[in-house]
């Protein structure tokens, strides 16, 4: 790690740090017995505290894990699972997890890992993110304003949007690209994060002047830039399983693009795919394979790019709506109103 990176990291701990004592403040001092409290996973270090807050103080505690502490450290390679620094936190932070009432988990796969830290079965509740189905709809690349601006409204457009960050597999990605054969396929980066710098290095460097990429582009824009391809590419890096699902598989599956998953086979998204027909998966060690599967898509023909494209868009209606997801959380907490009552 550089010098930067370490400064940097050490800037987002204290950040950290300092919004959770006041977290910890406001909850002492506001939280009282049999209240319910709902929380959220980031920063980390509230699930500690609010499990130790809990200890003497009994109240309903609802904890929604968008990402497993400390297990992404690891991932990202910020900590060493063999330390025994590593190893002192993650028992801490397993008891932290095991001591919320209720843990809603965002995929199948994290509610293993979370099993594994010692949450009863009984606790967790699967609730997945949703995406604005109504304010993103299906456009055609062809006409997209970016796509047209770059000049490669008539090319076979994967997209890549979002954080461009370490545990993304980015390197994996770069790889396979230098060695897809289509003259067809060309690769749209659009975000930020601390892998931008190596994919604007090999745009630059590239023979082929395959690979594209925009800063990041406001909210608003998002149905826009959401369409501005033939197929989304989702892709986590090794050792990511269970540890977070990328939830903007459900964006561009409003957006009724088919998904190219570079993550492993038995994790939330690409079980999605399985079962739903609506892309792609490869593992996330295996550039070779992942080209040979982008060559494969360009010569599909156009119809079935279109059919596992609706198939994308009827799942996102069907499973991943603001309407479905928020009556799972109406249920939720209808029940708990239930229980307090008797």
């Amino acid at each position: 790690m550089g010098h930067g990176d370490k400064n940097n990291l050490k800037q987002r701990i204290q950040k950290f740090l300092v919004i959770s004592w006041h977290f910890f403040r406001l909850a002492f001092l506001h939280v009282r017995r049999n209240d319910v409290v709902f929380a959220v996973t980031n920063p980390a270090f509230i699930i500690f505290i609010l499990a130790v807050l809990r200890s003497f103080r009994r109240f309903e505690y609802i904890l929604l894990a968008y990402d497993i502490f400390p297990e992404n450290l690891v991932a990202a390679g910020l900590a060493r699972q063999k330390s025994f620094h590593y190893r002192v936190v993650k028992k801490i932070f397993d008891w932290s997890y095991s001591r919320a009432d209720r843990v809603i988990v965002i995929g199948r796969d994290m509610a293993n890992i979370l099993k594994n830290k010692g949450v009863e079965n009984r606790r967790l509740l699967l609730i997945p993110n949703w995406s604005d189905c109504s304010r993103i709809q299906p456009t055609s690349p062809r006409n997209n304003p970016y796509l047209c601006q770059l000049g490669i409204q008539n090319k076979k457009v994967f997209l890549f949007a979002g954080n461009i960050g370490r545990v993304q597999g980015i390197n994996n990605l770069l790889t396979a690209i230098t060695l897809v054969k289509s003259k067809q396929a060309v690769f749209l980066f659009i975000g930020s994060g601390a892998m931008a710098d190596t994919v604007r290095m090999q745009q630059a460097e590239s023979r082929y002047h395959n690979i594209y990429y925009l800063e990041p582009l406001p909210l608003e824009k998002q149905p826009e830039f959401l369409n501005a391809c033939d197929v989304a590419i989702v892709t986590l890096g090794t050792n990511m399983l269970g540890l977070g699902v990328p939830s903007k598989s459900y964006f561009s599956m409003a957006a009724g693009k088919p998904l190219l998953y570079i993550g492993e086979h038995d994790s939330e998204i690409a079980q999605v795919i399985a079962e739903e027909q609506c892309g792609w998966q490869v593992e996330p060690h295996e550039p070779a394979r992942l080209a040979e599967l982008i060559d494969l898509i360009c010569a599909l023909p156009e119809e079935k790019l279109t059919a596992a494209g609706q198939a994308a868009r009827r799942t996102a209606e069907k499973r991943f709506s603001e309407t479905v997801i928020q009556n799972r959380y109406g249920e939720l907490f209808t029940s708990l109103n239930h229980q307090e009552k008797k």
